[in-house]
């Protein structure tokens, strides 16, 4: 039996706008999605869904796209996929792409290919846009390679000093899909508007490497927020969003923003390690879930 697992990832800055080009900094966390597969007489899905015979990809779309993709470098054997997760689904954490990334490195090691990152990343990437329609690489590089990284280039940035990251989940799923169709309508309808919005956060971008390289976890902080703003501002935060980030704020949060798409999801906060309970106290009654995590380096990984 072959194991693997791949990260999830919160961002620091910039979803949303890497669908456009532009640069976001994505860092990879220590809640991971797990897969298992072994020889079988046909095709197995195993999930929190149940099991699936075949590969449905009504139920499941990203493993039967990444199967179908590994058809390209090889003959197809039945296998049976397990697959088990840390991260709650459509929580703005990865979860898709942490799926894929971990499927395929395990069909990769199955199948005797071993693949190399980049190309895990790459197909990944495809994978996700074909699903979704749309897709930017952060994720799927994200967890494929680990640590924190600056999109499109996939530049490795350092994190000085010390902080909590701390990780309020809604309780509301949201489809990256919808949303990016909704930011997309928006910038159709009020293109120059739009367009600088992606600027400014594309610049955001740039000053948070720096505050990350520094160590200069106050201002990263307000960078965040000036992101959350901005996230606001496109129609992709709501009222419980706001709550959780003002409370996280008030009880002494360097920053606090959405994490993903948003329209529910998760919020990602940056804590000073002292302040962490007490926000996680404040924050709890306003979340279906809070998690305390931290930065992952290794991304995708043979078990």
């Amino acid at each position: 039996m072959i194991r693997v697992s791949a990260p999830g990832k919160v961002y620091f800055c910039g979803e949303h706008a890497v669908v456009y080009g532009k640069h976001g900094i994505a860092g990879s966390i220590n809640l991971r999605t797990h897969v298992e597969v072994e020889e079988s007489s046909e095709f197995l899905i195993e999930s929190y869904l149940g099991i699936s015979r075949g590969l449905p990809s009504e139920i499941y779309p990203y493993v039967s796209k990444a199967v179908e993709k590994m058809g390209d470098f090889t003959e197809l054997k039945p296998l049976r996929i397990k697959i088990t997760s840390e991260i709650p689904p459509a929580s703005g954490l990865g979860s898709s792409a942490s799926v894929t990334v971990a499927v395929l490195k395990a069909l990769s090691l199955a199948y005797g290919l071993e693949l190399e990152r980049e190309v895990i990343a790459r197909i990944a990437h495809e994978v996700e846009k074909e699903v979704q329609g749309s897709a930017s690489r952060t994720d799927t590089f994200v967890s494929t390679f680990g640590g924190i990284r600056m999109l499109p280039e996939g530049e490795k940035i350092s994190m000085e000093g010390h902080a909590d990251l701390i990780i309020s989940f809604t309780g509301v799923s949201s489809s990256t899909k919808e949303l990016v169709y909704s930011v997309r309508a928006l910038r159709e309808k009020y293109p120059e508007i739009l367009d600088e919005i992606m600027n400014v956060i594309d610049a955001l971008s740039f000053r948070v490497k720096e505050k990350l390289e520094k160590g200069d976890l106050h201002s990263l902080g307000e960078l965040m927020n000036i992101n959350q703003g901005l996230l606001d501002s496109i129609g992709v935060s709501n009222k419980q969003i706001s709550s959780i980030v003002y409370a996280a704020r008030e009880k002494g949060a360097y920053g606090a923003k959405i994490t993903g798409a948003g329209g529910g999801g998760s919020v990602v906060i940056l804590s000073p390690p002292e302040k962490s309970e007490e926000i996680i106290e404040a924050i709890s009654p306003l979340s279906d879930r809070v998690l305390r995590t931290s930065i992952d380096f290794q991304g995708v990984r043979e078990e």
